[in-house]
């Protein structure tokens, strides 16, 4: 599993010149960035198991990632190209024990539509030839819409269905997600297969539930949920449980530690089931932004608490102004929430995000004018 870390970044873009929101994934620089993870495994004492590596370039654009195995020495690297818009453009991962290459183009939409098409055996790097493509669609506020995957045969130009993900969304969060196709090798994609339920608390989310298709009953059934603990803001522990027989059975516990600076240290997966126990420590480059208690002027934007952070990132903005867009982007320069868009009124106003993101770095990004 990905080292769960949240850190939240802060890049200003001052209020100027008009600026549309857009869906383009530019990567944003940051000057705070996860140097490596280690994994381990208890059996009496910690043993460590793996590692994960992160390399940037010049431009601190993530270069590459490479993860080894401790016992054997093997290694997965991905190494990352940008197009002239700063967009991540190819990816490319080589593995030390394998002699397939998966190699990935992507293409953006200027309504915020990504494709990426893909190959393990690279036969060919040209994208009309490639077999394996995944297409994410985007609302006019970049919320994520749909995801699905389709394949196609060698030398094939039909595209065959097989998996997709539908979203639904409040209030720019996500409520609920839904599974479609039984498989990744030519499933019916319109066979619902799971949904996802998230519940929050004000902007922050407490957790979700997950449910499995029957076809026999036709009908969604529990499967598992998942529960956040939070103390003054800060992500302190994850619970996971599974439905067995009639009922939710806690299945493992994830607390976490966090450095005297409040960077998290340690996140360890403890089992209730008699599984074995596992442990993510995390090391870091670059200082952290620090703390802004307070945003003076208009178009101002700062953060508001700890940075970095754990569940919520909480960030001050301050108008007026007669239109702005406050957006969230990953390491990769993917949008991944959008805080506001719209009339920007007088004052200061403070939000929160990142709670049940994907482990990473964030750069919040303020635009309008």
């Amino acid at each position: 599993m990905h080292p769960l870390l949240l850190l939240g970044l802060l890049v200003v873009t001052s209020l100027g010149a008009t600026a549309q929101p857009s869906c383009d994934n530019a990567v944003e620089d940051g000057p705070t960035r996860l140097a490596s993870t280690l994994y381990e495994t208890f059996a009496g004492d910690w043993v460590p198991s793996s590692t994960w590596t992160y390399h940037y370039d010049d431009q601190r654009r993530l270069d590459s990632v490479t993860y080894e195995t401790l016992s054997n020495g093997s290694t997965t690297t991905t190494t990352y190209t940008y197009d002239d818009q700063n967009r991540q453009h190819t990816s490319e991962t080589v593995s030390s024990n394998s002699p397939h290459v998966n190699f990935t183009i992507r293409r953006y939409e200027a309504d915020g539509t990504l494709e990426e098409r893909f190959n393990w055996r690279m036969q060919s790097r040209e994208w009309d030839d490639l077999v394996d493509r995944r297409v994410r669609g985007r609302d006019g506020a970049c919320n994520l819409q749909y995801y699905r995957q389709e394949l196609r045969d060698e030398g094939d130009t039909t595209w065959r269905p097989s998996i997709r993900t539908e979203y639904d969304y409040v209030d720019g969060r996500v409520v609920e997600r839904r599974d479609f196709g039984n498989d990744s090798f030519g499933g019916n994609p319109d066979e619902p297969t799971s949904r996802t339920r998230y519940a929050y608390d004000g902007e922050v989310q407490t957790g979700y539930d997950s449910e499995v298709w029957d076809p026999a009953a036709s009908a969604y059934v529990p499967s598992s949920r998942t529960t956040y603990t939070y103390d003054g803001g800060r992500l302190i522990d994850t619970a996971y449980e599974r439905w067995q027989s009639g009922a939710y059975v806690l299945q493992w516990t994830q607390p976490r530690t966090y450095t005297p600076d409040g960077d998290l240290e340690t996140a360890t997966r403890l089992s209730e089931t008699g599984g074995t126990d596992v442990r993510w420590t995390y090391t870091y480059e670059g200082n952290a932004v620090a703390a802004e208690p307070e945003v003076a002027g208009p178009g101002r934007l700062a953060v508001a608490g700890a940075n970095p952070a754990t569940g919520a990132l909480r960030v001050a903005v301050s108008g007026p102004a007669a239109s702005a867009t406050l957006a969230a982007y990953d390491v990769l320069g993917r949008r991944v929430a959008l805080l506001h868009t719209g009339a920007l009124p007088a004052g200061r106003r403070d939000l929160s995000f990142g709670a049940g993101l994907p482990p990473g770095t964030y750069v919040v990004r303020l635009t309008g004018d």
